[in-house]
């Protein structure tokens, strides 16, 4: 979600109940060739001209939010067309009741109606792209620790499958050696120290 307008830009009048949307004028004031943006991925549901508004554009978001912008010099979509987010919709002007180059943007719950206050609406929509951008690096964080997790289980599996083999070649000579020492009865003084490094080796 995106604010649609870029700076530099000046709200000439704010939300109120007698106001229900914000008035958005360039900087120089009057400047010509100003577009204006879609906010979000959305559908034209209307663009076409009044009397009051001039030439205007109305939006269905993938949210299903509502963007109606008004006064507009020039339209850049029709009616029907899917718009990307960052996509240029219109050019701020002066047509219908207008004093000056502004558009008149509202943000609805419905096609018609439920107005909310737009510069709350878009700071709560950088709030959650901030929330969502911070998901995805945790999520990517997770990723990479998963990987390398994965790497050192195999890694040490090996390690382990080589010293159990190691032990139970021990054992074995182990027990060669002892039924050696059982069959004779007694060991050499060789036959100790070889027992006792093979006990060793085993612990």
């Amino acid at each position: 979600m995106r604010f649609p307008v870029n700076d530099p830009y000046k709200i000439t009048t704010y939300f109120s109940s007698v106001h229900p949307g914000l008035d958005i004028a360039p900087i120089p004031a009057g400047s010509s060739n100003v577009s204006c943006y879609a906010p979000e991925n959305a559908t034209v549901k209307e663009s076409t001209t009044g009397v009051v508004e001039g030439q205007y554009i109305k939006l269905k978001g993938d949210s299903g939010m509502y963007y109606y912008f008004g006064h507009f010099s020039k339209r850049l979509v029709g009616v029907g067309d899917k718009v990307s987010e960052g996509q240029a919709i219109g050019i701020l002007g002066m047509t219908g009741q207008a004093d000056g180059v502004h558009t008149h943007h509202e943000v609805r719950k419905t096609s018609t109606g439920g107005q909310l206050d737009p510069l709350e609406y878009y700071k709560k929509g950088d709030n959650m792209d901030e929330l969502k951008q911070q998901i995805k690096d945790l999520e990517a964080r997770v990723n990479l620790q998963t990987y390398q997790l994965a790497d050192y289980a195999r890694e040490n599996g090996g390690l382990r499958d080589a010293l159990e083999g190691e032990r139970k070649g021990y054992a074995v000579l182990l027990k060669e050696n002892e039924e050696l020492k059982a069959s004779k009865g007694n060991c050499t003084v060789a036959e100790r120290q070889l027992l006792d490094l093979l006990k060793g080796l085993r612990s």
